[in-house]
């Protein structure tokens, strides 16, 4: 069963607006909190994309991130969240921003994320 956000973060990200796309979009300082806050350990981040806000209309720039390896034993949860937000983080950061960037992040609180063979 996967974990929902808090309130505190739940009330700041804002649904992505693409026709066909579901999810969430999360500026950039508040991305960058999360991942500073505990309970971001509890979502293993696989990786997201960065889209393009302009008058009120959303667009993919085609630039994305995703983990570069694959969880395998013994690699514990803890150990891949940790992994997946130092990855996250370094992204983001490193990320030339300009108005109306936002990230649509996919992570997840599943134990087994991260494995692609069980």
């Amino acid at each position: 069963m996967q974990r929902k956000l808090s309130e505190k973060y739940y009330k700041r990200i804002r649904p992505i607006k693409i026709e066909g796309v579901s999810g969430f979009v999360w500026d950039k300082n508040t991305l960058l909190e999360f991942l500073d806050d505990a309970e971001s350990d509890g979502y293993a981040i696989l990786g997201g994309d960065v889209i393009r806000e302009s008058d009120g209309k959303m667009e993919y720039t085609y630039d994305n991130w995703s983990i570069e390896k694959e969880r395998e034993a013994p690699e514990s949860f803890k150990d891949f969240v940790a992994r997946c937000k130092d990855y996250t983080r370094q992204y983001i950061s490193s990320y030339p921003i300009s108005k109306g960037i936002v990230f649509a992040v996919v992570m997840s609180s599943d134990v087994t994320a991260g494995f692609t063979k069980m």
